[in-house]
């Protein structure tokens, strides 16, 4: 559209210039050629650094917008080394099993030299990360430290979007060492930050030695299994799931204003998981319901079925529960936005609904486990979970009534103080019918006695 744009309005210069000057339409073709190469015919499937009024563009062939999707998402974006490519495919390759290593996710070196603290970091995306429809249900972490200056052994811990998920004191011996730990559905967000710290003491009592520091690492078999995304209807779920193929639904009225719309849409659908090589494009027409096919992403449309439970006309907003019972009513609004994870329909999704003039994002921002979040210009102003829907579910999103059991739970103290009730009643249960089997033996061997 804007290349054909730059043409018309080219061709319009040249055609004035020539009723002028006849020799001065070569140089028109000349400036078209050196600073407007984006307004020529580009190869098919290809993708190429291009000149938009003299300044270096991308330029993306129609039918190579999905390959140049995977080949810039990062995976394969290195090996772009040359200023033109022809793609026929880019992607990441398709995995079927339960886990992943970690080492995938983040390719830095495992490697860190500790004096008192070191941090070791990747970060992963519920919708380009990991396999369509999965989240993380576990990890396995091997770490390896050797030993200090001190006695005191140093402790690793594991953390996610700063939840402390697990820690262990390690034997410090050089050898791999594994720490498990369970992931929680309430620390998942669609974008996530992993990290292993490695704490150890410094130094020993003697106040002379200069603290050194000594090596530890995150081993490459370090792994997150993975498990089918369970249906709590919240913005975590929905980027998994908008990870495999997927559906944009724009109004046709927003073509009109691109320049602003398009960084928009580009924003939401990066922040809920959007992937663009498997995703298509619609504009819709009108008020129309429609009725997506797989999961979506809708702006400012209508969808069939959809159990929405946030209403908005003009400046007013109306927000309710799950059992329709409203919390939020304000008229006046401005430059706002509310986005909902939605389902009801053939297909789960997110809609957008602008409020007013919509807001233009200034910069990135992330959408929490809830469901429903008003956005402004600053990114997520509040953010609400409707449902009520407890932190623990069973996949088919019945509740479950606490986190699973493993048997490294019996180990932790916390765990028999928390069902300290239920032991206490147990052991006077159980002392009370061995009483009653020794009272039956006494009195059936004084019978044998007697007899």
């Amino acid at each position: 559209m804007l290349a054909g744009g730059l043409t018309t309005a080219l061709k319009a210069v040249a055609e004035e210039l020539e009723r002028a000057d006849a020799a001065a339409v070569d140089a028109i073709d000349t400036l078209v050629v050196h600073k407007n190469a984006l307004a020529m015919a580009s190869e098919p499937k290809s993708i190429e650094i291009a000149t938009l009024t003299g300044r270096p563009v991308i330029a993306v062939a129609p039918d190579a917008a999905r390959a140049a999707s995977g080949l810039l998402d990062g995976f394969w974006r290195r090996t772009a080394s040359t200023d033109h490519l022809v793609l026929d495919t880019a992607a990441r390759p398709d995995t079927d099993t339960d886990s992943i290593a970690l080492a995938s996710l983040n390719q830095a070196a495992g490697n860190l030299d500790v004096v008192a603290r070191g941090d070791w970091t990747t970060s992963f995306n519920l919708g380009t990360s990991l396999p369509e429809g999965k989240v993380p249900a576990s990890m396995d972490v091997y770490v390896a430290a050797a030993p200090g200056a001190t006695a005191t052994a140093p402790v690793a811990s594991i953390f996610i979007n700063d939840y402390l998920l697990g820690a262990k004191r390690l034997t410090a011996d050089g050898k791999a060492e594994k720490i498990s730990v369970d992931i929680p559905s309430y620390a998942l967000l669609p974008r996530n930050t992993m990290q292993v710290r490695i704490q150890r003491q410094p130094a020993s009592d003697e106040c002379r030695e200069t603290p050194q520091p000594f090596p530890a690492a995150v081993l490459p078999e370090s792994r997150i299994f993975l498990k089918s995304a369970p249906k709590l209807g919240n913005f975590a779920e929905m980027t998994a799931r908008l990870a495999g193929d997927a559906s944009l639904f724009v109004p046709t009225s927003w073509r009109l204003d691109a320049t602003r719309s398009l960084p928009t849409i580009i924003q939401l659908a990066d922040t809920v998981g959007v992937s663009p090589s498997r995703a298509t494009l619609s504009f819709e027409e009108g008020d129309a319901e429609i009725e997506p096919k797989t999961p979506y992403l809708a702006f400012d449309t209508p969808v069939k079925g959809a159990r929405d439970t946030v209403k908005v006309s003009g400046d007013r907003v109306s927000i309710a529960n799950a059992k329709g019972k409203t919390f939020y009513d304000v008229s006046g609004l401005e430059r706002i936005a509310v986005v909902q994870a939605v389902s009801g329909s053939k297909e789960p999704g997110v809609s957008y609904q602008s409020v007013g003039t919509p807001p233009v994002f200034e910069s990135p921002f992330q959408l929490a486990g809830g469901d429903i979040a008003v956005l402004g210009e600053d990114g997520v102003l509040a953010a609400v979970n409707s449902r009520g829907a407890p932190l623990y579910l069973n996949e088919d999103g019945s509740q479950r009534g606490d986190a699973p059991f493993t048997w490294e739970r019996l180990l932790d103290p916390a765990f028999w103080m928390h069902n300290l009730s239920l032991l206490v009643a147990g052991v006077l249960a159980f002392a009370f019918f061995l009483l009653i089997f020794f009272a039956r033996r006494a009195k059936k061997r004084q019978s044998a006695d007697q007899g």
